[in-house]
């Protein structure tokens, strides 16, 4: 079959350079396309793109410095624009050109392969998408809904106390539990194992973790070789391999809380959810759990997973550089502790009634999104239409990418953007908003994003009224260095660090015993999940 393999590499070559012949005869009155290196005959700029092994921002940071703030390379007959200029995402992403950039670029390796061209997110501007971020916007986004959900938040940021107090070498585990149990509650009325790992979360991870691999731009053989779409899908080559090993995850994932909701509505034993509201909703017959249409069955299943896998991540990435950067810079913990202190007394753990009267913990959540955004490069436009932007065509079909750590380390538009510094964002600073940079642009911007500040703010607010996180020691007693560094990925992963989780006082570690004695752990649902998968 290899001598196949070829044959339709050297097609799509042949493709290639006829987009390039087509390009090189373009007429010189056309507008050129953003400045970037030359591209070689049949090959474009191919060897331009991001090595492996280092995180793809770094690189396009390096080709910025090259070629300036608005800058392109093309490949295998597409254009990829790079913004880094501080306004150009939201001129063409948000502005006057989004209804020509709100598609999403075909990723053929991680929706036709993976099996992501089902969910919503990495879907063009279609009826699913839109159907999709409607249902998102009526049950889990608007302001009333954040709100319904917050005795179930605050429930577990003190569950996530209780279990960082009884084992606090596991202070990470425990944060995405926490979140991941959040979702799972708000989506499938699912309750997640109470002192150990719950297989959901380990396959919201598998999930996401797939995603992280399969959507980086331009790095999979069929991205850059569209015609290898037409190989026979058990042939074994190594990115096939990759592929099968991916979707497993992947439908393991996205259909296992589904088949609960629908096991336990059939017990009549569900719990209101997510996805068992939008069921009753959708019947055709409200006495009869069969007469959901096939349409609608999709619709409810991935835009669910969603929720259950951008959701959960995000706020995940958010916790872990919250944990760093308060081990890094314990000034910040000090005065955020302060202000928790000044509010409630000492005397109880806070709520949500609180937020507004803590304006420095606001602007630290604030922080975390500019020093340590989820996505460091967001999630590529297409261009529907051709754009004509300062001079330059962004044609056609071009895939678009921000660069959003730039957008949010520009020294422009905020001094020392390697320091973690809440005040940035108070009086007399008043620095721009980070999160028209960190949530998305336009059409596209992130629908979740009132129901993940809330899980954040009830997160963190926790932690710090009771925990101090500190560096980890060595075998001599001295601190560990955190480097703050990124891995590899479309998705802003740190690399692994240690840190201690202590308790402020006595005090506070018998507010978290107190909460646990009143609130005992429930028992999880994982043992349902056996029938599911036998």
């Amino acid at each position: 079959m290899l001598p196949l393999v070829w044959a339709m590499v050297a097609a799509a070559i042949a493709a290639s350079f006829l987009v390039y012949q087509r390009r090189a005869s373009r007429d010189a009155n056309q507008l050129p396309l953003p400045p970037g290196p030359k591209p070689l005959p049949l090959l474009g700029n191919i060897l331009d793109f991001p090595p492996s092994g280092a995180p793809e921002f770094l690189h396009w940071l390096k080709h910025k410095d090259a070629y300036g703030p608005l800058s392109s390379v093309s490949a295998a007959g597409v254009t990829l624009v790079l913004l880094h200029g501080r306004q150009a995402p939201h001129n063409i992403l948000a502005g006057t050109h989004a209804a020509k950039t709100s598609g999403r670029p075909h990723m053929v390796f991680a929706n036709d392969f993976v099996g992501f061209g089902r969910f919503i997110m990495p879907r063009g501007y279609d009826d699913m998408f839109r159907r999709g971020r409607k249902l998102l916007h009526q049950e889990v986004s608007s302001p009333a809904a954040v709100a319904s959900f917050g005795g179930i938040q605050t429930a577990e940021a003190r569950r996530l106390l209780v279990r960082a107090l009884n084992d606090p070498g596991n202070w990470h585990q425990h944060c995405k539990t926490a979140i991941v149990a959040i979702i799972l509650t708000v989506g499938y009325g699912y309750t997640v194992e109470p002192t150990k790992q719950d297989p959901l979360t380990t396959l919201n991870e598998d999930m996401i973790n797939a995603f992280s691999i399969a959507a980086t731009p331009m790095t999979w053989l069929p991205d850059i070789f569209p015609v290898l779409s037409r190989l026979p899908r058990n042939l074994p080559l190594p990115f096939l391999k990759a592929a099968r090993r991916l979707r497993h995850n992947v439908d393991t994932a996205v259909f296992t809380p589904y088949r609960f909701v629908r096991e336990q509505m059939a017990k009549g034993t569900e719990r209101p959810s997510f996805v068992s509201n939008l069921i009753r909703k959708h019947l055709q017959n409200p006495e009869d759990l069969s007469s959901l249409s096939p349409g609608d069955e999709s619709d409810i299943i991935f835009t669910a997973v969603s929720l259950y896998a951008g959701g959960g991540d995000a706020v995940a990435i958010s916790l872990t550089a919250f944990t760093m950067a308060m081990a890094i810079y314990p000034e910040v913990q000090k005065k955020a502790q302060a202000e928790i202190d000044a509010v409630t007394g000492s005397d109880r753990l806070p709520t949500f009634e609180d937020r507004q009267r803590l304006p420095y913990l606001n602007a630290l959540i604030k922080e975390l999104s500019r020093w340590w955004p989820v996505s460091t490069l967001g999630v590529p436009h297409l261009a529907d239409e051709d754009i004509e932007y300062e001079g330059y065509l962004i044609p056609k079909g071009t895939y678009i990418l921000p660069g959003v750590w730039w957008m949010l380390h520009n020294p422009d538009a905020y001094p020392e953007p390697e320091v973690f510094e809440p005040a940035r964002f108070l009086p007399p600073r008043n620095e721009t908003d980070p999160t028209q940079d960190a949530f998305g642009y336009g059409r596209r911007a992130c629908p979740g994003r009132m129901f993940a500040e809330a899980n954040l703010f009830s997160a963190i607010a926790h932690t710090l009224a009771v925990f101090d996180i500190r560096k980890a020691l060595d075998a001599d007693g001295k601190e560990i260095d955190i480097e703050p560094k990124y891995r590899q990925g479309v998705l802003g992963y740190a690399e692994p660090f240690e840190v201690r989780v202590t308790p402020r006082s006595e005090r506070y570690a018998e507010l978290v015993r107190r909460f646990e004695r009143e609130n005992p752990l429930e028992q999880g649902d994982s043992v349902s999940l056996k029938m599911i998968w036998s």
